[in-house]
Formats: C-alpha cells, structure tokens, sequence
C-alpha cells in the first residue's frame, strides 16, 4: 500500500481532533510538540491504526505518515530596530565610544572608562580626577582647563589633544602618547612620564616640578618656560628640544637639555 504524506494544514487539523476519535492514546497527542513522526491508516477520511513507529495497513487502506513539528515555515517580516544608545549623555565606562561628544564642565571623578574612544571630545573644564583613563584614545581631543589629580593616563593617546591650562598633578602618562599635543602652561608636577612619546609636544610654560619623565621622547618637543625643579630625566631621548632656558639641544654635544633648565 502506498504512504500518502499529509500536508500541514491537514496535520494541524487532525491534532485537534479528540484522542478517541482517532483510535490512538494520549500518549501520542502528548508527543506532538517534540517533533515525532506518526504513521497511521486512511480509509474514508477515517484514521485508524495511529503510530509512531512504521506498520502496514490493510486492504482498501492507505498508509499516512506525518512529523509533528511540519515543515519550517517562511521567514517573518523584519522587526524594527531597537533604540540607539546614546553615549554621549551615558554614564562614562570601560570600552565605550564618546568620540565627538561635547561634555563640557563633566563630573568624571572616580569613573573607569578605561580602552574607550575620545577622540575629538570636547572635555573642557572637565574634572576626572582619581578616574582610570588608561588605553583611551583622545586624539584631537579638547581637554583645555580640566582637572585630573592622580588619573591614569598610562598608555593613553593624545595626538594632536588640547591639554593647555589643564591641572594634572600626580597623573600616570606612562608610555602614553602625546605627540603634537598643545599642553602650554599646563600643571604636570609629579606627574609620571615615564616612556611616553612626547614628540613635536608644546610645553611651553608647563610645570613639570618633581615630574618623571625617565626614557621619554622629546624630540622637537617645545620646554621653553617651563619649570622642572627635580624632574627625572634619566634616558630622555632629546633631539632638537627647546630646552626650559630657551636653548636648543641642538646646540650641545651630545644633544641635551640637563643643565639648561633641568
């Protein structure tokens, strides 16, 4: 006898239909959702003989078979999207993005937004002091007149970033990168420079009293103004540095700055 495979709209029918009015138990209905496959006899548009495992039907009767859970059906219509987060009126953390945001004036004392996206953030006026700024990316950022007492800055970048008349005493720039940042009269005294890039770097006027500033790179970097009163220089890589006292490392052999304002 040949097995005829029921459509779907006919299985969902017959799952409807009373378990006496089938010939089969409850325990088959019960089935129904965990995808078992039924096998049953057709004569009449009467079902007998309900299954789940493969048998024969007699004469006159045709062999059905169908799988509980149908077929897949057609993919729905697209959902709309969810709302876009919008970080630059979100509290500050680790891994975000706030890249163009202008948080002039912003409370980020205490925060970890340690690795997030800052550059071109417009910070001014800003107090993040105590807060952990490591692995942050503020490139062409403005940060002109914030506070950052005792922050982490520690490999941080700063290409390009406005750092003038801002006061960060006892800040961490350790192996940060501040090439080309305009951080003139700025107060850096005990902060820790320690391997940073501070090539091309305007620090005009900058205090850098008791600063460390051991291996660091001052290539072409501007000092002229600035105060250094017990500054560690150990291993600074000078190479045509405004020296505080107006001179050239230039000028000496082999280029320096100790002596001339350090």
């Amino acid at each position: 006898m040949a097995t005829r495979f029921l459509p779907r709209w006919a299985v969902a029918g017959l799952l409807v239909i009373p378990a006496f009015g089938l010939g089969f138990g409850v325990s088959a209905a019960a089935d129904s959702s965990t995808g078992t496959t039924f096998y049953a006899c057709l004569k009449n548009g009467d079902l007998s003989n309900v299954r789940t495992a493969s048998h024969s039907c007699s004469a006159g009767q045709t062999k059905v078979t169908w799988n509980a859970s149908g077929r897949q059906g057609l993919p729905g219509p697209q959902g709309r999207a969810g709302p876009t987060v919008n970080t630059c009126s979100s509290p500050p953390g680790p891994g975000l993005n706030f890249s163009t945001c202008m948080l002039v004036g912003a409370d980020w004392n205490w925060v970890d937004a340690s690795g997030s996206l800052m550059n071109a953030i417009n910070l001014t006026g800003s107090v993040m002091s105590n807060a952990n700024m490591s692995k942050v990316n503020f490139s062409g950022a403005n940060l002109l007149t914030s506070t950052a007492t005792r922050t982490n800055f520690s490999r941080s970048a700063f290409p390009g970033a406005q750092l003038a008349d801002s006061v960060m005493p006892n800040a961490n720039f350790s192996y940060a990168n501040l090439t080309n940042a305009l951080a003139g009269s700025a107060d850096f005294q005990f902060s820790n420079f320690t391997g940073a890039n501070l090539t091309n770097a305007a620090l005009g006027g900058a205090n850098l009293d008791h600063a460390n500033l051991t291996k660091a790179n001052l290539s072409f970097s501007d000092l002229d103004g600035a105060t250094t009163i017990g500054a560690t220089v150990a291993g600074v890589t000078w190479n045509h540095t405004e020296c505080p006292d107006g001179t050239s490392s230039s000028q000496f052999k082999p280029q320096t700055c100790v002596g001339h304002g350090f």
